[in-house]
């Protein structure tokens, strides 16, 4: 064998080392980023031949999918985490307390499941939320907010309800519901960005863990205590 020949094998063993590396790094990321199986997740690497962020997509999307097919399925297991923010210089003064439902008992004790319980229960003293989602906020709710707004509205421009015309009403009326559908919608969990990865939501992240686990999984409750 010639030293040419020794060269290109050289160069070609480091190449094949150089990707093996790369490809074992892109599996532990997906891995990370979405909870999906080892084997998921080198599937979907080889599918975009090394591309990680299509990967990263496609994994993302069978998340959702699964989620979709599984949010009508009964919840009757789950747990109860904690979370009280420790402070270096006072007592602790902000802590939350969630429900987080699942199928199966199995599941409830998972450490993963366990972890995405603490998870949000941290992001929610962090972020504040006020709802569980948009689509479970009362009437009631709803008609307060949109009052709050409207009054706003009517401060901002100077005017008193009852000496507008019917058409700045309505205009009124029209950019209070827009304001109200904000707030809401910033102010429920999960439709927050999550406090660990601003490129998810909540929901994205518990999607990613239905995908996981294979089971439904639904924040029940929650609140957050602050002094």
């Amino acid at each position: 064998m010639n030293e040419e020949t020794k060269l290109e094998i050289s160069e070609n063993q480091t190449s094949e080392k150089k990707e093996n590396s790369n490809f074992i790094e892109d599996v532990k990321y997906l891995r990370n980023k979405t909870g999906f199986s080892t084997r998921d997740c080198a599937d979907a690497i080889k599918e975009c031949k090394g591309n990680r962020n299509e990967a990263l997509a496609i994994l993302e999307a069978k998340a959702q999918s699964i989620a979709g097919a599984k949010t009508k399925r009964e919840t009757l297991q789950g747990t109860i985490s904690s979370y009280v923010h420790k402070s270096k210089n006072s007592a602790p003064r902000q802590g939350a307390l969630l429900e987080l439902k699942c199928e199966t008992d199995f599941v409830a004790k998972h450490p993963d499941f366990q972890t995405l319980a603490k998870s949000i229960c941290t992001h929610i003293v962090f972020a504040k939320p006020l709802y569980i989602s948009i689509d479970r906020v009362s009437q009631s709710e709803w008609e307060k907010v949109m009052n709050i707004e409207f009054q706003k509205i009517l401060s901002e421009n100077n005017k008193i309800e009852n000496d507008i015309s019917e058409k700045e009403k309505e205009s009124f009326l029209k950019e209070a519901k827009e304001k109200t559908e904000q707030f809401l919608i910033n102010n429920s969990l999960l439709s927050q960005t999550f406090f660990q990865d601003e490129n998810l939501k909540v929901s994205d992240v518990i999607a990613n863990h239905i995908g996981l686990f294979r089971e439904n999984i639904k924040v029940a409750r929650f609140e957050r205590y602050e002094i």
